[in-house]
């Protein structure tokens, strides 16, 4: 009876061994014993690459800007190498990111209140016979971006993504960005360069306070496209100026309310427009500063206006303004003076 019992429970295993798959046999054998707790070796070198789906938001007054990127990190674990040729020469299997070791990836200027790159445990990721492993990684990055809206609307912003890890032992070696092979276009902004670059701890300009050996900076140059605000703002406001100076050319009698009926025009178009205009005290547009030119403009046109309808009016003019334009002709007539006579206006 006890022979028969064993029998049968060598039956079930051996038939459990021969259901499982090649890839179900190279799994339990390169996690049997693993410790994902340790890392893989005294230096491990990582390689990430950064591919820019497309630019979600730049939000001026906040200083961050948002992307959505594809981040491909690769690095080598050799407790998890195996001989393909014992396995119908399979290269590589498919683990979740839960079951082995990951490296702990900072971004340092993210605007976000962790910082870290998450890493679900869910995630899929590639193991190949020689122990290299690669992730994909689909992710939303808010970072820190000081930027300067002087030029607005023609600006133009150097962001960067500084990142480095948090595991002294890892250090990041190679980097590249680029943009993504579908890569969706900002209808407001554009991608101008892009740069990456790998930078040692002591470098004066960056501190990490010893955080990690290496770490890489991924440069974006964002450049805004001023289409929208020429057409809509700048354009129409150039043209009203323009109708201003040939209301000196119309009859005393209409220059005021024609006046006032463009100043109304042009207070409606700066109110659309001055939405879009970035909120940002530390330094003024050349666009605002053109814009408060025009408005007192505007503001010195209809009071000539209305002093010259108001002397037409009077049909005469003022003493005082016919002495002032004697002061300014240096001319001096005592006799004006003692009789002073009114100057009538020819009309």
């Amino acid at each position: 009876m006890f022979k028969k019992f064993v029998s049968i429970i060598l039956l079930i295993n051996i038939n459990y061994i021969v259901c499982l798959t090649d890839e179900e046999l190279i799994t339990k054998q390169i996690l049997n014993g693993y410790v994902k707790q340790q890392t893989p070796s005294e230096s491990l070198n990582l390689t990430m690459d950064l591919n820019l789906r497309q630019i979600l938001n730049v939000d001026v007054p906040l200083q961050t800007i948002t992307t959505s990127s594809l981040i491909t990190l690769t690095w080598f674990d050799t407790r998890l190498k195996w001989n393909s040729t014992d396995f119908n020469n399979i290269n590589s299997v498919i683990l979740k990111a839960g079951q082995i070791w990951l490296p702990e990836i900072n971004v340092i200027n993210s605007a976000d209140s962790d910082g870290h790159l998450k890493i679900a445990d869910t995630e899929n990721m590639i193991v190949f016979s020689s122990g290299k492993i690669q992730i994909f990684l689909n992710t939303i990055l808010k970072t820190r971006c000081v930027m300067n809206v002087l030029k607005f609307p023609y600006d133009e912003h150097t962001c960067d993504i500084r990142i480095s890890t948090w595991d002294l032992s890892s250090q990041i070696l190679n980097q590249d960005l680029k943009l993504s092979s579908d890569f969706f276009l900002n209808p407001v902004w554009n991608v101008k360069k892009l740069t990456g670059k790998t930078l040692d701890k002591s470098n004066a300009s960056i501190n990490l306070d010893n955080i990690s050996k290496e770490n890489i900076i991924f440069t974006l140059i964002v450049k805004r496209l001023a289409l929208h605000y020429v057409m809509n703002g700048i354009f129409p406001n150039i043209l009203l100026n323009f109708l201003l100076l040939l209301v000196f050319f119309l009859n005393y009698k209409s220059q005021v309310g024609t006046t006032l009926g463009l100043i109304l025009t042009t207070s409606v178009y700066l109110l659309k427009f001055g939405g879009e205009v970035p909120a940002q005290s530390d330094h003024s547009p050349y666009l605002v500063i053109y814009f408060v030119f025009c408005n007192v403009y505007n503001v010195v046109c209809l009071t000539w206006f209305i002093f010259v309808a108001r002397l037409m009016e009077k049909n005469y003019l003022p003493k005082w303004v016919v002495k002032m334009c004697m002061r300014l002709r240096c001319v001096k007539d005592d006799n004006y003076e003692q009789s002073e006579p009114k100057v009538y206006i020819q009309k």
